[in-house]
């Protein structure tokens, strides 16, 4: 079970790779906290809560000015997947990083769940090729 910071990075973290950018994914967790209700398990509900906060914000796009600062601060084995295109990084982040199902990850992408495998799958691989091969676009 994780305790209160972990859980508040853990939904930063996550919030922080779908939006893209540190200022929405702080707006996430902000909505996320203030959306628990008192008879959650809040640990779960947090996490869930931002993770639909953040959809509803949006993945922003590249800039040159926030973008290395996301990337500074997460973990080197996320860095990458950042790099990928906003879809795909969000399908790869709820249905690989968290666990959820394809048909959860459907419901809140506006997908239908072979694509989310589709998708989350491709990411697998151009995440798996940074060392230059040829992934499926």
């Amino acid at each position: 079970m994780y305790q209160g910071h972990e859980i508040l990075g853990k939904a930063f973290t996550v919030a922080l790779l779908i939006t893209g950018t540190m200022e929405l994914a702080e707006t996430a967790v902000l909505a996320g906290i203030s959306a628990l209700d008192l008879a959650d398990e809040w640990q779960e509900a947090l996490l869930s809560r931002t993770i639909v906060a953040s959809m509803d914000l949006g993945p922003e796009a590249k800039s040159l000015d926030g973008f290395d600062q996301p990337c500074a601060i997460l973990p080197r084995e996320l860095r990458s997947v950042m790099d990928l295109p906003p879809e795909m990084r969000r399908c790869f982040v709820l249905r690989v990083l968290n666990g959820w199902s394809s048909e959860v990850c459907a419901d809140l992408l506006g997908l239908e769940a072979p694509q989310i495998e589709e998708c989350a799958n491709t990411a697998i691989l151009r995440l798996a090729c940074l060392d230059g091969c040829s992934a499926p676009s």
